[in-house]
């Protein structure tokens, strides 16, 4: 069974190619030979024409053999047997005459009856007789060849009197068809060596690409998804390279999230071992304190459970927002998403914080121009948004210091004037977990800026951190509606 494509192309062609030459011989010959007796029938016709004008000619002339010596109707044709020699000589066409008594009286051996013809020759006979004009290749055997005869009736007025049989060998056109039998087997041969060496050459470039994309199909199936067919056709198989290394580039697409996703999984699971141990040690210790009795005034046993309260306040504000983090990461979690007002989100969240900066005396100004700022979204999510990033500014300003916030056409920002972040930390203040500065004091769970990312992201909004060192940072937030 023939396996490779390029072969079942090649013969697939040659195959095709040879019925169809086949077909079109045997269809040229058929033709060539129905051409030829068409010719040779339109030539006797046109000898018998003459013939019978002869004979009608002759017989009004008072020809000798006439019927006026009293010689019958073989004496009638007699006369002309010398003119029909001379025609078979000269014509190469062999003439009977054949009168109403079935006897042939000129043109071969005379004495030949009725009962002498071949079965199908006798039923020409009668049917010229009867006025029909008749071709047959039934006298073969009289003529001592193959030949075509043509049965045209002799007629004196209304009456028959005879049957004019013209008789042409087909040695011609048997040797014209074996001819043309020889020129189609040598041009089909000619044609089936031409169409295997171009079915071959076909073959070879049809499949080429084919075998292009099986290897790149293989390389993805041994999870090499960096493979490429580098096939560029305009046609089906340029499809299907196309969707192959559509479907390589996703797959390398996956590989990589899910090398990512694994690589923020191992260091979730570190950060949140690390950020839950300190707080576990922290309680562990006091709680061992006190049990032992190492502290027993009461004042340092109120300060113990003030600090563990604090510790579980730590873990609690830790699970909190891990699980928000989750939820929003979720693409199945839905927002209440209705027009809300961005000016009164971030007016809400300047409020949740206004507190917090009265404590460590940080002015919050807020300057909004008189535009409207609506968009779609979940307004309770943006002033959580607004309130992390205001926390923050709160959280790392200097006492006494300043935060200015600014809402203006598509845009917001959120200025502090603390000490800032190093161009080292800056890419990174987006992960889970991190602090800019380890060495403060452990308040927040690291997952702030995080959550208020993922909050930018589901309404549309770009936030970006520009900060310099010493002079304090700024928070924007582009909005794309």
């Amino acid at each position: 069974m023939v396996k490779s494509i390029s072969a079942k192309i090649t013969l697939s062609l040659a195959v095709s190619l040879l019925v169809l030459a086949v077909a079109m011989g045997l269809m040229f010959s058929a033709l060539f030979r129905q051409q030829t007796v068409a010719s040779t029938k339109a030539d006797l016709l046109k000898q018998a024409d003459v013939i019978l004008s002869a004979l009608s000619a002759d017989e009004n002339a008072g020809t000798p053999g006439a019927r006026g010596r009293g010689q019958g109707q073989g004496g009638m044709f007699a006369g002309y047997r010398r003119y029909l020699a001379t025609l078979r000589t000269q014509a190469q066409t062999n003439a009977w005459i054949v009168d109403t008594d079935m006897n042939l009286v000129t043109g071969g051996a005379r004495g030949i009856g009725y009962g002498d013809l071949p079965g199908d020759a006798g039923q020409v006979v009668r049917q010229v007789l009867a006025g029909a004009t008749v071709f047959s290749e039934g006298f073969s055997s009289l003529a001592d060849e193959p030949s075509l005869t043509a049965g045209i009736p002799i007629q004196q007025g209304d009456v028959i009197t005879g049957a004019l049989l013209l008789h042409t060998p087909l040695a011609g056109l048997k040797e014209a068809e074996a001819q043309v039998v020889r020129i189609v087997a040598l041009s089909v041969l000619t044609g089936l060596v031409l169409s295997l060496v171009a079915a071959l050459i076909i073959s070879r470039i049809t499949s080429k690409p084919l075998t292009a994309i099986r290897a790149a199909a293989q390389r993805l199936a041994d999870g090499d998804y960096t493979a490429r067919t580098q096939v560029a056709q305009r046609d089906e198989i340029g499809d299907l390279a196309r969707a192959v290394d559509t479907l390589s580039e996703r797959l390398e697409a996956a590989r990589r999230e899910s090398e990512e996703t694994e690589r923020l999984r191992r260091d979730f699971m570190a950060n949140v071992s690390h950020e839950l141990k300190t707080p576990v040690t922290a309680l562990r210790g006091s709680l061992e304190a006190l049990r032992d009795g190492v502290i027993s005034s009461p004042d340092q046993v109120n300060s113990y459970y003030a600090a563990m309260l604090n510790e579980t306040g730590l873990l609690e504000r830790l699970i909190s927002d891990h699980m928000e983090l989750s939820k929003l990461q979720n693409p199945d979690f839905r927002m209440d998403m209705q027009p809300v007002s961005l000016k009164e989100a971030l007016a809400g969240a300047v409020r949740s914080v206004h507190s917090a900066a009265a404590d460590r005396s940080i002015a919050i100004v807020y300057e909004p121009d008189a535009g409207p700022m609506v968009i779609r979204g979940d307004g309770e999510r943006l002033r959580q948004m607004f309130q992390i990033v205001l926390g923050n500014a709160v959280k790392y300003s200097s006492p006494g210091g300043e935060v200015r916030v600014t809402a203006s056409g598509n845009r917001v920002t959120v200025r502090d004037f603390g000490e800032g972040i190093s161009k080292e930390d800056l890419p990174h203040v987006f992960e889970r977990f991190f602090r800019a500065d380890q060495a403060r004091s452990r308040e927040g769970s690291g997952l702030g800026l995080p959550i208020a990312r993922l909050i930018a992201q589901r309404h549309g909004i770009d936030i970006q951190i520009e900060s310099e060192p010493g002079q304090g940072s700024q928070v924007v937030f582009e909005i794309n509606h």
